[in-house]
């Protein structure tokens, strides 16, 4: 019997999954979890595009259940939603379970589990639910069934340190393969089998969004469902979707790339099937002249509906590809445009300030760079640049927005230029870095040699901390944030200035003989030494972590750096008295007077390399970034 297409009212869909672990300290909490999930069962029962009917979705994403109860629910549903759907002459067909969340490896054979509210950590596998166990219930309940199983899943780094190479989606995804799989296997449109689509490939593991707002796979693939590809076909299946969210994904940095398994192919791929509406299929279909002026007019006035409610409710949709955008012809239709569309855009930069920072960048940005197929709405740096455009029927066509206007939040900023904005702190402790360097090291240099030394480093930590902020941390650090980091280096800049202030140990050459070579030292209170060790360390530091792409580890270039520069400060110290112990040879340096002064030395070679090294990198890569406060 031939296979039939399939249908909201012959789908079932399952939602598993958490956002909070609170027996598995391991396992990190994160409400973009539970974002993920609320979308995607809006997505399914919204009437357009799915329609999946309400008792054909069983929600049991952040449930209370244990394992077993899971199980047993799960079990119950399938029967009797399979039962009632066949008497009333819609038989099942199809079957699709999404989990978000968390997963992990327990026993000696790495056994992958998913993680659920009550996972502990004293017993994975009694608490947990098994992957190879919702196989079982899977191949007893749904066995007629296409089955589509989705893991968006994040692994704890604990979860998978001893085992292989491949790292934890390689052994994850084989576990569940393996759970699946079915040997025998044919070619054809298949009317039972099972596919996987697994978030990530076995060399990254699955990530939140910078922001934290959302697992980076659900956000692409949801987006990919809600907006459809160009693709001209009236339903997508499993793996178009996954394509066209890896290329979504593929724009971001470091974002992990989805991949799709079928275990049970035995009478084809499931993930071949048609399953998914394509919302762009209607546009491509031939439309008469009436038709299309008609959707023409529904469309605009829809989307500046659309955009009004996107203002009220401060809600961001996704930014659609720039190259989607057609910009209008006639004098006329521009200042139409013009006349409609600025009065929005202010109304979008002109929220409050009390509403999130972050929201309210992103509600302006979608709002600017929002687009239908008709007219696109105008920025303010494209009015201003093309006004004699626009009042000149006759002129040329003006250059599309995106051409012209590139403007980020803060996070997106920090994200481009470090690889993360997961630590919102990062550009706090890097600019504080920098100033408590300059100003520790204007301490060691300046000493008593003027009057009001104190003075002097304050003042290059206030100089300092204007110029890194005028030039680029004023887009990744808000100001009243700035002011009170400068005046926590400037502080303690001065206490340590009053300190060093009492070392007044003249500076004097000195001949010392090693290994052979006769070598003449210039000696300056074991200033410089530190100097040039802390320097050099913090220089290769700087190096490396811009070479390997590891600037986002700040804490580790830091606390690196100054183990390091205090081996080799230790180190040197050590060749110094042994020197002076054989030669008689005083280099006046290492364990004796000033070694304080020295170390402070080391301390602010190191700060003040790395700090230079992220002001520049901020600088660089934002110079022509605009951030909308």
């Amino acid at each position: 019997m031939e296979a039939q297409k399939p249908s909201p009212q012959t789908t079932l869909v399952i939602l598993l999954g958490a956002s909070a672990w609170p027996f598995y300290s391991e396992f990190r909490s994160s409400e973009a979890f539970a974002n993920a999930a609320r979308r995607l069962k809006a997505y399914f029962l919204n009437p357009r595009p799915f329609g999946l009917p309400a008792e054909n979705l069983l929600d049991l994403f952040d449930s209370d259940k244990s394992a077993d109860e899971l199980d047993a629910a799960i079990g119950q549903f399938l029967e009797q939603r399979l039962t009632t759907m066949k008497a009333a002459g819609n038989a099942g067909r199809d079957l699709l379970l999404y989990f978000i969340g968390h997963g992990g490896f327990v026993g000696r054979d790495s056994d992958f589990f998913l993680a659920i509210r009550r996972t502990r950590m004293e017993n994975r596998r009694a608490s947990s639910m098994q992957v190879l166990s919702l196989a079982d219930t899977l191949a007893e309940r749904a066995r007629y069934l296409r089955r589509m199983i989705i893991l968006d899943c994040c692994f704890a780094a604990a979860a998978f340190r001893d085992f292989q190479a491949g790292g934890p989606d390689q052994v994850a995804q084989q576990k569940t393969i393996e759970a699946f799989e079915v040997r025998r296997k044919t070619r054809g449109f298949p009317s039972k089998g099972t596919t996987l689509l697994c978030s990530s490939n076995h060399t990254s593991p699955s990530r939140l969004l910078p922001d934290d707002s959302w697992p980076m796979f659900s956000k692409a693939f949801l987006d990919t469902l809600v907006e459809g590809t160009a693709i001209q076909r009236e339903y997508l299946s499993l793996r178009d979707v996954k394509e066209n969210a890896a290329d979504l994904l593929h724009e971001i940095r470091d974002a992990p790339l989805p991949v799709v398994h079928s275990p049970d192919q035995s009478e084809g791929d499931v993930a071949d099937i048609p399953f998914f509406p394509n919302p762009q299929f209607e546009k491509y279909q031939p439309r008469s002249k009436a038709t299309e002026e008609q959707a023409s007019k529904a469309q605009d006035k829809d989307a500046l509906e659309s955009d009004e409610t996107l203002i009220r409710r401060g809600e961001a949709q996704p930014v659609r590809n720039a190259s989607e955008l057609e910009m209008p012809h006639s004098g006329e239709e521009k200042q139409h445009v013009v006349d409609e569309q600025v009065p929005k855009v202010e109304e979008a930069l002109a929220k409050p300030v009390d509403q999130p920072e972050n929201q309210r960048s992103l509600l302006a940005r979608q709002f600017l760079r929002s687009s239908n197929t008709s007219t696109a709405p105008l920025t303010f740096s494209w009015l201003s640049q093309n006004q004699s455009t626009l009042n000149d029927p006759s002129g040329p066509t003006p250059q599309p927005v995106h051409t012209q206007l590139n403007v980020k939040t803060r996070d997106e900023v920090l994200y481009e230029a470090l690889g993360t904005s997961d630590e919102p702190y990062l550009p706090w402790f890097t600019a504080f870095g920098l100033l408590a360097g300059l100003g520790i090291g204007a301490d060691t240099i300046i000493r008593s040699s003027v009057p009001y030394s104190w003075l002097w480093s304050m003042g290059t930590v206030l100089f300092a901390t204007l110029l890194i902020y005028l030039t680029a941390y004023r887009k990744v650090v808000h100001i009243s944030i700035m002011i009170i980091i400068a005046l926590i280096s400037a502080a303690g800049t001065s206490g340590l200035a009053a300190y060093t202030s009492s070392f007044t140990q003249p500076s004097e050459p000195s001949n010392f003989f090693l290994f052979g070579l006769s070598q003449r030292v210039w000696l300056d209170r074991q200033l410089y030494i530190g100097l040039i060790v802390g320097g050099g360390i913090g220089l290769f530091a700087s190096v490396v972590g811009t070479l390997s792409e590891e600037l986002d580890d700040a804490w580790e270039l830091m606390w690196g750096s100054n183990l390091y520069g205090f081996i080799i400060w230790f180190g040197l110290a050590i060749l110094a008295f042994l020197v002076n112990w054989v030669s008689h040879v005083e280099w006046g340096f290492g364990f004796g007077y000033g070694w304080d002064i020295s170390l402070m030395a080391v301390e602010a070679g190191i700060l003040t390399s790395l700090g230079i090294t992220y002001w520049l990198t901020l600088w660089i890569k934002g110079a022509k970034v605009k951030v909308i406060q």
